[in-house]
């Protein structure tokens, strides 16, 4: 049946000359199957690439991520924000202490060095030679005693206080002989003394060695 179905063509173009014409349409196309996998040399298995399968998961992921990205999670960002907020605070609160502690400690140690200058002993003793001890006489008064001696020995020595006092007089008339007595009786306790100056900043370096305090100028 089925051979008399095709030559039933074919005889009907053969009857109108055309036989000539059918001759190149009879061709032959072999159509072979090929499967392909990973192994060239394994051609009876199909052997798929673990790269092509799609991950069941990556749905859910892409679907999670875009959520994420556009609506981030409300808990995550208080707690990012609490943390910097907490590194913020505990790094203003770190130096804060140590700036404060570093003022107190200056303080102190300035304190203590101008303490240290009205300790007894004072360098103006010293220098000038009258240090209490270094010399020995036969009186107990190794000089002619000024009426205004004892009134020198008690505002030095602190007995009268809440006042201001002003020596003056002519050069070589015994002011700085009678203070440097005053303060070698008492070993210059509680005591700075210091030459002053018309200049400034001569009054200034003075005074600081004085009261053993350096000034840090910028």
């Amino acid at each position: 049946m089925i051979w008399n179905r095709l030559a039933q063509p074919v005889r009907s173009h053969a009857r109108h000359g055309l036989y000539g014409a059918l001759r190149p349409s009879h061709r032959a196309v072999v159509y072979t199957s090929k499967r392909f996998n990973s192994n060239p040399q394994n051609t009876g298995q199909y052997t798929p690439d673990p790269t092509d399968q799609d991950d069941p998961d990556d749905g859910k992921g892409k679907g999670q991520g875009r959520g994420g990205d556009s609506d981030p999670n409300f808990k995550s960002t208080i707690l990012k924000m609490l943390e910097t907020a907490a590194t913020t605070a505990a790094s203003i609160a770190i130096l804060g202490a140590a700036g404060y502690s570093y003022h107190q400690y200056y303080k102190y140690l300035i304190l203590d060095k101008m303490d240290n200058a009205f300790n007894p002993g004072d360098p103006a003793l010293e220098v000038a030679g009258v240090v209490s001890g270094k010399h020995k006489y036969r009186h107990e008064e190794h000089w002619v005693v000024r009426n205004e001696q004892p009134k020198i020995d008690d505002i030095v020595a602190g007995r009268r206080s809440g006042h201001y006092y002003l020596m003056i007089g002519e050069k070589g008339t015994g002011k700085t002989s009678m203070l440097l007595e005053a303060m070698r009786k008492i070993n210059g306790n509680s005591c700075a003394m210091f030459e002053a100056h018309a200049d400034l900043e001569i009054f200034r370096i003075r005074l600081g060695k004085a009261l053993d305090y350096e000034f840090h100028e910028e």
